[in-house]
């Protein structure tokens, strides 16, 4: 007699910027297999088959935008993972002010609360460590930078979420130091992968072996010479994206937990 196995599905959601998206770096703009979809293959396991059911991420769409064209697009269910990554063009990109962060940021973690999801999350990396720029510019995206980081934390973990620190790990930034590399997408999915496993049920996943070739500072200070000043200027000139209209989701007060 045959036995009947159950297969459980874990449905996984991707919105966000190019840190989700899987942008390398922001001269050559290539497409890296991003941390989600590493994700969902060390979730699947046994009984379990994890997938990326829905992934809307876009390279430069602060937090306004991916509440307006991404969040308002997925459907949710109990159970459901949402790799939650955005904030970090709020803070690079003029025009988008902390309050309408606060609204879009409030509004994504009150619907992922309210349908019974987890929000997957991540620290911003320090903007002034990453990048070269005018002190005065470097304390502004700080400043904007840490407010974005405090917010995140206390909403996802008010929804039970996981909530990861930026790693220094050598090797787990591209040359631009603000997008990940292969290996750094590689290490997010493994610590994303052990956090879950007490929730799941799962086997954690060993970090992968770190590269045996990174960035230098000095190839860093270099790369930004003949690539990235003109990005970083360019960040100060760029006319602001407008504001989409708001999707069909409610803003939601998160309970006190």
């Amino acid at each position: 007699m045959s036995t009947q196995v159950i297969t459980k599905q874990l449905r996984i959601h991707v919105v966000g910027d190019s840190l989700n998206a899987g942008i390398a770096d922001v001269a050559t703009n290539r497409k890296l297999r991003a941390w989600p979809a590493q994700l969902a293959a060390q979730l699947s396991q046994g009984a379990q088959q994890a997938r990326v059911v829905a992934d809307y991420a876009v390279s430069g769409a602060p937090s306004p935008e991916v509440l307006a064209l991404q969040f308002g697009r997925l459907e949710l269910m109990p159970g459901d993972l949402v790799c939650l990554w955005a904030g970090a063009n709020d803070v690079l990109r003029p025009g988008c002010t902390f309050a309408q962060t606060v609204d879009a940021m409030q509004t994504m973690f009150g619907a992922i609360e309210q349908a019974g999801s987890t929000p997957l999350t991540m620290q911003l990396p320090r903007i002034s460590t990453m990048l070269p720029g005018p002190a005065r510019l470097m304390r502004r995206w700080d400043d904007y930078g840490f407010a974005v980081n405090d917010l995140v934390a206390r909403l996802s973990a008010r929804c039970g979420g996981v909530h990861l620190p930026w790693s220094p790990l050598p090797g787990l930034s591209g040359p631009d130091g603000t997008h990940l590399s292969a290996y750094g997408h590689d290490v997010y999915a493994a610590r994303y992968a052990a956090a879950l496993a007490p929730r799941l049920g799962t086997i954690a996943p060993p970090l992968p072996p770190a590269p045996q070739i990174v960035t230098t500072a000095a190839q860093r200070r270099w790369w930004y010479a003949r690539h990235g000043i003109a990005w970083v200027v360019r960040r100060q000139f760029d006319p602001p994206r407008p504001i989409p209209a708001r999707p069909a989701v409610e803003p939601v007060t998160l309970s006190a937990k």
